[in-house]
C-alpha cells in the first residue's frame, strides 16, 4: 500500500515535562510521534509514493508498527494513501 503527503515538515517539540516529540506537519495538519519514527517521518519527506515495507525499513520499525504510524496520518489527513487495503 503506498503512501505519500505533499508539503510536509517535520519539527521538534517539547512539553512542559521536557519530552521531546517529532512533529510532522502536512496539509495544515500536524501530528506528533516519538523520536524513534523520525527516519519513517522523514522518508515521507523524500516525495513521491512509499511503500510501508521501505517505512518499516527506514525506521527498523515492523511494518505493523509503520502502519499504525501511516494510519495516524491518514487520519489526520497529513498523508494518503493509494489503493490497496489496512
Amino acid at each position: 500500500m503506498p503512501l505519500t503527503t505533499g508539503r510536509s515538515r517535520l519539527t521538534f517539540a517539547a512539553d512542559g515535562e521536557g519530552a521531546v516529540a517529532v512533529r510532522f506537519a502536512a496539509a495544515g495538519q500536524e501530528a506528533d510521534f516519538d523520536p524513534a519514527v523520525e527516519p519513517l517521518l522523514r522518508r515521507l519527506l523524500g516525495g513521491g509514493w512509499v511503500s510501508l515495507a521501505d517505512l518499516a525499513a527506514a525506521a527498523e520499525l515492523t511494518v505493523a508498527d509503520a502502519a499504525a504510524v501511516a494510519g495516524e496520518l491518514v487520519d489526520a489527513q497529513a498523508a494518503t494513501v493509494r489503493g490497496g487495503r489496512w
